[in-house]
C-alpha cells in the first residue's frame, strides 16, 4: 500500500494549540450537551438496570403459562433491524406529545431494558443454584426480596458488563437525540460534535478537542470496570 508523500508527517501537527479546548465552551454551551447527556445515561442506566433484572429473574426462575412463548419473542427481537422500528415510533411519540423531551430516550429503559440485556442476565441468573432461593423461600422471602436480597447481589459481574453496555450505547447514541431532538438547549454531545459542521467546512480543531472530552466519561468509566467486564461475560455463558 502505498500513501501520498508526507502522510505520516501530517498525522503529528506542526503546532499544539490548546487554545481549542476551552474555545469549545465558548462557540457552544458544550457544558450544558455534557449535562444532558450525563442525565439521559443515568435515567436509562437506572432503568435498564432494574427492568432486565426483573425480567431476567421471571424468565429464568419463575414459571407460567406463555413463559416460553414470551422469551420467543424477546429473542426475535433481537435478530430485528432497529431502524424498522424507527418511523412507528416516532408517529407514537409525536402524537402523545413527547418530541423535544426526553422520555422516548428514557421510556424504553424501564420497559424491560432491552433483549440483549435481559438474556445476558438471565443466562447469569440460571448458573446461580436453587439451592439459595429455596432456602430463602423456606425462611419465608418473597420472590421481591429473593431478587434484590440473593440474585442480584450474586450477580455483580454481568450486572456491571450490562452497565457498561449501556452506559456506552447512550453516551454515544446519535440517531436517538437525532430522531427526537431539534431544540439545543436539549441536544447530547453526540449531536453538539456536529455542530462544528458548518456550511463553510469543518471546523477540526474544535471538533477533535470536543470529541476528546466527550470521550473522557468512556474511558473512566471502561478503566475502573473493564475487570466487571471481562469476568461478566466469562460468567454469562456457563449454563445455557
Amino acid at each position: 500500500m502505498r500513501f501520498a508523500q508526507g502522510f505520516f508527517d501530517s498525522l503529528i501537527p506542526s503546532s499544539w494549540r490548546f487554545q481549542n479546548y476551552p474555545e469549545v465552551f465558548q462557540i457552544v454551551p458544550f457544558a450544558r450537551y455534557f449535562i444532558n447527556s450525563a442525565t439521559i445515561t443515568l435515567l436509562v442506566l437506572a432503568g435498564t438496570l432494574v427492568s432486565s433484572t426483573l425480567v431476567a429473574y421471571s424468565f429464568s426462575r419463575l414459571h407460567y403459562p406463555g413463559r416460553k412463548v414470551l422469551i420467543s419473542i424477546m429473542l426475535g427481537t433481537m435478530i430485528m433491524p432497529g431502524f424498522i422500528f424507527i418511523v412507528p415510533m416516532f408517529r407514537m411519540y409525536s402524537s402523545l406529545g413527547f418530541i423535544n423531551t426526553y422520555v422516548p430516550l428514557v421510556l424504553p429503559a424501564y420497559l424491560g431494558g432491552g433483549a440483549g440485556s435481559i438474556y445476558l442476565i438471565m443466562q447469569f441468573f440460571k448458573s446461580v443454584p436453587r439451592d439459595f432461593s429455596e432456602a430463602a423461600k423456606i425462611d419465608g422471602a418473597g420472590h421481591v426480596r429473593i431478587w434484590y436480597g440473593i440474585m442480584v447481589p450474586l450477580c455483580k459481574p454481568v450486572i456491571a458488563s450490562v452497565a457498561i453496555f449501556t452506559f456506552l450505547f447512550t453516551w454515544n447514541d446519535f440517531m436517538g437525540p437525532l430522531i427526537y431532538i431539534n431544540r439545543e438547549d436539549l441536544m447530547t454531545v453526540a449531536l453538539g460534535l456536529n455542530a462544528f459542521r458548518g456550511r463553510t467546512g469543518i471546523q477540526w480543531g474544535y471538533l477533535m478537542a470536543a470529541s476528546l472530552m466527550s470521550m473522557i466519561p468512556v474511558l473512566v468509566v471502561f478503566i475502573f470496570c473493564h475487570r466487571y467486564f471481562v469476568e461478566g461475560i466469562k460468567m454469562s455463558g456457563i449454563k445455557a
